[in-house]
């Protein structure tokens, strides 16, 4: 099998929280290069990632504007014959919000998209945020997902 590629976009979230000064959690405070270097993907699955952080914020503070960029970007990387997937990483505030537009506004025929979230951040303890991207990563590489969006 050939070697797929995937792109990750990150826009922020939980699933990109980091701790603040206070203690709290900043959300959307880790680029996706830092998320991607905790990631494990399966050895053997063929799969090249590039990672591009495009948001760092919380997803209650995406804007139409925001979600323009991203349907842009995701357009483009999906017209290339080089991208076999597309992951964004995104707040759960208002993920299916943005899965929704994406779905009725962004024809997809040779590429996957997966959007994925976590409930807890990536440094506490029973994070699901490096499992949640492995697994999206995973699944947008799957030839049979070809043609499939959010």
């Amino acid at each position: 099998m050939k070697e797929r590629n995937v792109v990750v976009l990150t826009t922020g979230g939980t699933i990109a929280s980091a701790l603040d000064g206070t203690g709290r959690n900043a959300s959307g405070a880790l680029s996706g290069e830092t998320l991607l270097e905790h990631v494990t993907l399966p050895k053997d699955g063929g799969v090249n990632v590039q990672v591009h952080s495009i948001l760092q914020k919380p997803s209650n503070a995406i804007t139409l504007a925001d979600l323009l960029k991203i349907h842009h970007l995701c357009k483009e990387l999906a017209n290339r014959a080089d991208v076999d997937g597309i992951v964004i990483t995104h707040g759960t505030d208002t993920l299916e919000e943005t899965a929704y537009f994406l779905d009725v506004t962004l024809p997809l025929e040779a590429c996957a998209l997966v959007i994925t979230g976590s409930q807890r951040a990536p440094h506490e303890e029973g994070t699901d945020a490096f499992r949640n991207i492995a697994n999206a990563i995973t699944v947008a590489a799957d030839p049979v997902m070809q043609g499939w969006g959010p």
